[in-house]
């Protein structure tokens, strides 16, 4: 027997051998790395792991988290003309009273709030299809820019008040309240509303907030997704503190108002307003608002 031969035979043996097992080893290694638990498991995780601090999760959960930035936008000051134009049309005669602030139509009065807000009381309601599911919303300025949020509830629940009245006695409105948001690229702006109110197919009167020209201020950033924001959520809420039957009833990704410290001592440079993402999660006791880029759990007012 030819003892070289078929000892480099065996040492080729070997290396082919150690070649097939390091594939196997990187291959093994790769589909770790590669490996991502799938959605409906991350899901049922979030479930049981909200279960356990006292919250039933009942609503969908959005499956996109596309890149984000901050929001810049000031308030609203549309003119006189603007505002008469799209809650009365063109009626006269009009009549701008008190510095601006009241604008009086035929049809009712209109009364600026505070900066970038203010209310309409009709005395003539306005006419509405039976099929109107936005509610009036072709009445409010900027109107385009506004959708409706089912899931908002009401800041006031009172009709704004005529000339020389009080507030409505609102345990007495039985109409019907619609709520909408001011979206910036499809993405609702939370705390910029607009509430209206009818019956018998009839609008009432609104309330209205709106921001000019908001713009993105940054570049855009990954953000977490829903199921990482409510896992947050759950990781901070007490379930000794909740209720008993607390479902999440909504969870929605947008914006809410950050105020920043004064950057100027000049008076005439505006403090920029910042509207952040988050994912807004509400349930039937309580609206939590989750930084979509920090994983912060805040209480809405």
């Amino acid at each position: 027997m030819n003892w070289e031969t078929a000892k480099s035979w065996l040492i080729a043996a070997f290396l082919v051998l150690d070649v097939i097992l390091a594939w196997q080893v990187v291959q093994s290694r790769q589909e770790f790395a590669g490996y991502r638990e799938s959605y409906p498991d991350l899901l049922a995780n979030t479930k049981t792991l909200l279960s356990e601090h006292g919250l039933v999760l009942v609503a969908q959960v959005p499956t996109d988290h596309p890149a984000m930035a901050f929001l810049d936008a000031a308030p609203a000051m549309p003119s006189a003309a603007e505002l008469s134009a799209a809650a009365f049309g063109h009626v006269d005669p009009v009549q701008v009273v008190d510095g601006g602030k009241q604008i009086i139509s035929p049809l009712g009065v209109l009364r600026r709030l505070q900066p970038g807000s203010w209310a309409v009381r009709y005395t003539s309601p306005r006419s509405l299809q039976a099929n109107n599911t936005q509610g009036g919303a072709s009445f409010l300025w900027l109107s385009d820019a506004f959708q409706v949020d089912p899931a908002q509830s009401p800041t006031q629940s009172g009709l704004p008040p005529l000339p020389g009245q009080g507030p409505d006695n609102s345990s007495l409105w039985t109409g019907t309240t619609v709520v909408l948001d001011q979206r910036y690229q499809g993405f609702p702006l939370f705390d910029v509303t607009a509430t209206l109110y009818s019956q018998d197919h009839r609008l009432l009167g609104f309330r209205q907030q709106a921001v000019d020209n908001p713009h993105p201020v940054g570049k855009t950033k990954p953000i977490l997704t829903a199921i990482d924001a409510l896992d947050n959520l759950a990781n901070v809420v007490d379930k000794q503190v909740q209720q008993a039957d607390n479902r999440i009833v909504s969870v929605q990704l947008g914006y809410v108002h950050k105020a920043t410290q004064t950057l100027s001592q000049d008076a005439a440079l505006r403090t920029p307003n910042y509207w952040f993402p988050v994912w807004r999660v509400i349930t039937t006791s309580t609206t939590y608002d989750i930084n979509a880029f920090t994983g912060e759990v805040l209480t809405s007012p």
